[in-house]
């Protein structure tokens, strides 16, 4: 206070405010420069993020409840204290935050997804082929067809699933066996079993269709012949039957991932026979159903989904054809994965944008 007026110090002393700075000071004060600002430091998009935030705002009305995690990410690992922050600051509705894990369980246990869901009816093969760009599609590497018959399918099995690394094929019939012998040779992933697989090592009486054996069968006809009238049995032989523990167990064979089982009509029979241990590797089962008994003492779509739970639920069934709507094939997920296991998965996000880009630029 010294060298300010007295009627200004008695004026601080009651009113309590500061004195009033010189005329000098003042300029002093409103001249000092700011202190500069620390840089922010942006990361531009590469070309791969903006196709994948292309992506993610083209599907935002399937994948609302997402955040655009690329937009606040310094780098790849995503480990910067800002975003780590944003992510536990973010609502029960969005997923990255492991605080929502039981809002997305229970999100998963009440509305399941599905594979026909919002789409025209599908039927055979084509509930199958909709399973390609899921996220599953690209992690199954053991395949386990039984029942192959020729394995016509190969072609769109390599399109579904590119990272399979082994494919067992079991085919008890003579003239099949043939083609998936020489299909072996030329693909070092497969390996042939000339078995039937059922619940029980041993042999059994095998009965033989008439349509190039693609009906065969270890049960006798049922409603078959109302539905396939042009098909019968013409004739029976004993071929040898394995459970495929016993056939994993003797050759030393990773268990499968994914299976598909067309046993017309013995698929109950198959995945009853099926270990534990078996059954904890498996991740998608492909069987042949139906909703009533085609095959003499065949069981139905509902035995094979109580047989199955609770490991694994029913995300899609699709008849064989329009005309025969009592049978054809369905698809099981693990239940812990079905929440995220059809999600598209990124390559394939990328490959339907890129598609997007290709044909936007054809327009221009």
């Amino acid at each position: 206070m010294i060298g300010t007026p007295l009627a200004q110090v008695a004026i601080c002393r009651v009113d309590g405010d500061v004195p009033p700075l010189s005329a000098p000071a003042l300029d002093a004060r409103h001249s000092r420069p700011e202190p500069p600002r620390r840089p922010t430091m942006r990361r531009p998009l590469s070309f791969g993020d903006s196709l994948a935030l292309h992506a993610r705002c083209a599907h935002g009305a399937r994948q609302a409840r997402r955040p655009v995690a690329i937009l606040c990410r310094l780098g790849p690992s995503g480990r910067d204290p800002a975003v780590q922050r944003r992510r536990r600051a973010m609502p029960a509705g969005f997923g990255g935050h492991a605080g929502n894990a039981v809002t997305r369980a229970a999100t998963a246990e009440s509305v399941l997804p599905s594979l026909t869901a919002g789409h025209a009816p599908i039927y055979d093969i084509e509930l199958l082929r909709a399973l390609r760009g899921c996220r599953i599609s690209d992690d199954l590497t053991v395949l386990c067809v039984i029942g192959a018959h020729r394995f016509d399918e190969l072609p769109l099995i390599d399109k579904l699933f590119p990272a399979l690394q082994h494919i067992y094929l079991f085919e008890p019939q003579a003239g099949p066996l043939q083609a998936l012998q020489a299909l072996a040779a030329r693909d070092a992933r497969s390996r042939v079993f000339p078995v039937a697989v059922s619940e029980t090592d041993g042999t059994a009486r095998f009965n033989v269709a008439s349509n190039d054996g693609e009906s065969s069968s270890l049960l006798q006809l049922g409603s078959h012949r109302k539905h396939f009238p042009g098909v019968s049995m013409q004739s029976s032989i004993e071929v040898p039957t394995r459970r495929l523990d016993s056939v994993l167990a003797e050759h030393g064979l990773r268990p499968p991932d994914a299976m598909i089982v067309d046993v017309q009509g013995a698929e109950y029979l198959v995945l009853k026979s099926l270990s534990p241990a078996v059954l904890d590797r498996l991740r998608l089962v492909y069987p042949e159903v139906s909703l009533e008994p085609l095959y003499g003492s065949a069981r139905l779509l509902s035995d094979v989904e109580a047989l199955l739970a609770p490991r694994f639920v029913n995300v899609g069934h699709a008849a064989i054809k329009a005309q025969v709507p009592v049978h054809g094939n369905a698809v099981f997920l693990r239940r812990t994965e079905v929440a995220t296991s059809l999600n598209l998965s990124m390559r394939e996000r990328l490959r339907r944008c890129a598609r997007r880009l290709r044909q936007r630029w054809r327009q221009r």
